[in-house]
């Protein structure tokens, strides 16, 4: 099971963007929800062993947000494995690898949407009253699973208020104070990139600065244009590819390619057969090219930062595909270096 660090999102992070008519009040989403609690939303409690059943539920919309990215896909789950406060939800193209330590408030939400469709829900939401998990139900879930599921995780609390505790901001080191050698040591035996968040850990440094110390053999920063050119570069070749979306309570992986791709005025949108991807905010993102060097065996992954130096959003080539897929990915990186 993948080890996990989760991001440290301060409370400017999540006031700062995707700001709706709750943020711009300082009224947290649970909060907004809790005052519907006993008519259309119904506070949850038994977290944990209400996840390991979400696969009862049938074909399902899920979705991942943090403040810059929300990753959505229909899938199915398959089996949900929890392991003390780290879980893993198996889909058919779908991985939701979860820090439940995070899940602190859940609601069963039976509501009207904003284009006056009838939604079914189950919301999930961090100490801070930030979302960390949502899915919601389709014509293909089980109706009669849901229904239970709300019944069993009832919880005894139905009060239409919430309290919620944020968390300090963490405080980091000066990059300055890394002994370079000791980091490169450490990034050349990482087993995988996704362990780069605990080496920065170790050293007390947030990831933006851990791969501005680094130096380009290891890191190197791109741009937005760097990227929107990677990204029609992927919807021309339909190269298989793994979109990662990251906040506090984990991580949800896709696994498919870019049949298409948009860029707005400030942000760019995705789309795959039942996937959507919608980024904002990029003049506040940190984009870079990241490698991990292993013999011959070189990884490789274009990731996206705030200007926290939070890990958001990650691109990596997908595993199993043979070498020349591999060579392809290596070969559309080397592109933009080149730009």
């Amino acid at each position: 099971m993948l080890t996990l660090t989760a991001p440290s999102y301060s409370s400017r992070q999540k006031e700062d963007t995707f700001k709706s008519a709750t943020h711009q009040k300082n009224i947290s989403e649970v909060e907004v929800l809790a005052k519907k609690c006993g008519g259309t939303v119904t506070r949850l409690s038994g977290l944990k062993d209400l996840i390991q059943e979400l696969p009862k539920l049938g074909k399902i919309r899920v979705v991942m947000s943090n403040p810059y990215a929300i990753q959505g896909q229909i899938d199915q789950y398959e089996q949900a494995t929890l392991l003390g406060n780290q879980g893993n939800v198996q889909g058919n193209s779908t991985c939701l690898c979860l820090l439940l330590n995070h899940w602190r408030h859940g609601f069963a939400v039976q509501d009207w949407d904003s284009y006056g469709k009838f939604s079914q829900s189950l919301q999930f939401f961090d100490r801070d009253g930030v979302e960390v998990y949502k899915t919601y139900l389709t014509s293909k879930s089980n109706q009669y699973t849901y229904k239970n599921l709300i019944s069993h995780y009832h919880s005894s609390d139905q009060t239409p208020r919430q309290s919620i505790s944020p968390l300090p901001s963490k405080v980091y080191a000066d990059c300055n104070q890394v002994n370079l050698d000791q980091l490169h040591q450490c990034w050349q035996t990482m087993q995988d990139l996704q362990d780069l968040p605990k080496i920065f850990h170790y050293f007390g440094v947030n990831q933006l600065k851990g791969l501005e110390s680094a130096g380009t053999d290891y890191a190197i920063p791109i741009s937005i244009v760097h990227l929107q050119f990677m990204l029609g570069l992927l919807q021309e070749s339909k190269l298989p590819v793994v979109f990662h979306t990251y906040n506090q309570g984990g991580i949800q992986a896709y696994q498919g390619k870019v049949q298409y791709y948009s860029a707005t005025r400030n942000g760019i949108i995705i789309l795959d057969t039942c996937f959507s991807l919608r980024i904002r905010s990029l003049k506040e993102i940190s984009i870079w090219i990241i490698r991990k060097f292993k013999g011959n065996n070189e990884r490789a992954v274009i990731s996206l930062y705030d200007r926290f130096g939070t890990l958001i959003f990650q691109i990596s080539s997908r595993l199993g595909y043979g070498r020349t897929t591999k060579k392809i990915w290596q070969r559309l990186l080397t592109s933009l270096e080149k730009i």
